[in-house]
């Protein structure tokens, strides 16, 4: 049985005001009324008079379209024995006339409070009162410099995605303060009851921080901007909450679903990171066994096109009209030469297999590039077939045979791709800078007497960017 006080919180309220975020309070809200379910709950809506409350901002920039919230009390009639109250952010926090009934209300009301939560830039209005004074808080990342500028001597934090001091809980933006609202509930109530929301509702949060972090390599690698921090942290979170739902049968195909999308945004994020080649493997083999052994059924969800066959059948559907096509025999020689290399080094079984998967593909290479990038995608399959232990041998950091090997296929994957998988690989124009940057780690961390076997990986990396392999077209007869 998970933990739950016995005389957990059941009054609630949320102030509003024009330009409040949306979701800051409808997200947290939602939980609670999931929550009402299992234990009788008051809710209080409270802002500066009865009428309707808009999510529209009167200032420039904002939404031009919003909803109204008819709020159930006033500042000055509202219940005093409410025991938890929430403060959203939005835009509206920097009108300062149309806020500054909050911040009173919220001096005034928060004595008799149990808990005091906020989501957003919510944290701003409360650091302007002096409440959070001396506490640890955090608020939204984009708006930071703004809102951390409201409390001097509050101890902002700008890494967290929620903070509690004391009985002040803040959060960062928007999904931030639906997860803290879970947090916040296992907390009161327990694990079980906060768990059995999520799966009502179908809020998976570790696919929520898989999506959020995958956006932000993403963004990171295709623009100018920089969200590794992000990318890093929300990563983390949805491992972490990942591992806690596997750790459970799975309760419905909704989350058998959520768990597999979840490994698909995990791996194609480690693609993304120039340390992850380790980690896209463990990925790799994450999303099989879910497939296999952590959801309902693979073949009747929603990602049952998502299979080798299927990948396969789409490669073919894509080059019907293509003629047969292989790659330069001198390119493939050498890979050949490199690749053969490695096979005295080879000890682990698995070893042994990839290496002799990865000179299938070579040999195939020299007459269809097609069919040399479709045996590149079942070759992935491996991970899946083999057991935890010779997995964790082949993928252990020190293993530096296998990451070579391993090296050695991307590069290989690469170059039999170029031409049948064109219009997918233009969509990730830095799939090749990534490759570069794998290789140059292992490099930089192989012992002196390995250096020699990563030679023909290096040269991919020293050839110009806009230097191919050529293709020679294959003549029947």
């Amino acid at each position: 049985m998970s933990f739950h006080r016995s005389n957990p919180p059941t009054k609630y309220g949320i102030v509003l005001f024009p330009g409040f975020q949306a979701l800051d309070v409808f997200g947290p809200a939602d939980v609670l009324n999931i929550l009402s379910k299992k234990t009788p709950l008051e809710l209080s809506i409270i802002a500066e008079t009865l009428d309707p409350v808009t999510t529209r901002a009167n200032l420039p920039g904002t939404a031009t379209i919003g909803q109204r919230v008819v709020p159930t009390h006033t500042f000055e009639n509202a219940p005093t024995d409410i025991e938890v109250l929430l403060v959203p952010g939005g835009m509206g926090t920097r009108d300062l006339e149309r806020t500054q009934p909050v911040i009173d209300y919220v001096k005034k009301a928060y004595p008799a409070l149990r808990y005091l939560l906020t989501v957003c830039t919510g944290s701003a209005l409360v650091a302007k009162t002096g409440l959070l004074d001396g506490h640890e808080a955090t608020s939204n990342k984009r708006s930071w410099s703004w809102a951390t500028s409201q409390g001097p001597k509050v101890n902002w934090i700008h890494e967290a995605r929620w903070v509690t001091s004391g009985n002040i809980w803040t959060s960062s933006g928007i999904s931030a303060g639906i997860d803290m609202m879970y947090a916040f509930v296992a907390s009161q109530f327990g694990e079980d009851i906060a768990s059995d929301i999520a799966i009502q509702s179908e809020y998976f949060d570790f696919l929520i921080h898989a999506m959020l972090g995958l956006a932000a390599s993403h963004l990171s690698l295709g623009s100018a901007a920089d969200y590794t921090s992000e990318a890093l942290s929300h990563r983390v979170s949805a491992i972490g909450s990942l591992n806690k739902s596997l750790n459970k049968p799975c309760a419905s195909k909704a989350e058998g679903e959520a768990r597999f999308a979840t490994c698909m945004a995990l791996a194609f994020q480690s693609s993304y990171m120039p340390g992850g080649m380790l980690e896209f493997l463990c990925m790799i083999r994450g999303c099989m066994v879910v497939s296999t052994s952590a959801m309902p059924s693979f073949t009747e969800s929603v990602f049952q096109t998502f299979s080798t066959e299927e990948h396969q059948q789409c490669l073919q559907d894509l080059n019907q009209d293509t003629p047969m096509k292989g790659i330069d025999h001198d390119v493939i020689d050498a890979a050949q030469a490199s690749a053969r290399a490695l096979g005295p080094l080879c000890r682990g079984i698995l070893e042994v297999k990839y290496l002799a998967i990865l000179e299938g593909i070579l040999k195939t290479a020299k007459l269809s590039d097609l069919n040399a990038v479709m045996g590149a995608a079942g070759a992935y399959t491996v991970f899946g077939e083999v057991s935890n232990t010779e997995f964790g041998l082949f993928t252990d950091p020190s293993n530096f045979t296998a990451q070579l090997i391993m090296i050695h296929f991307f590069v290989v994957e690469y170059y039999v791709g170029i031409n049948p998988m064109k219009t997918v690989m233009d969509a990730f124009p830095f799939r090749r800078t990534i490759i570069e940057c794998w290789i140059l780690e292992l490099e930089r961390k192989l012992p002196t007497e390995y250096k020699e076997y990563i030679r023909w990986p290096m040269e991919f990396v020293q050839s110009p960017k806009e230097q191919l392999p050529r293709v020679v077209e294959i003549v029947d007869g």
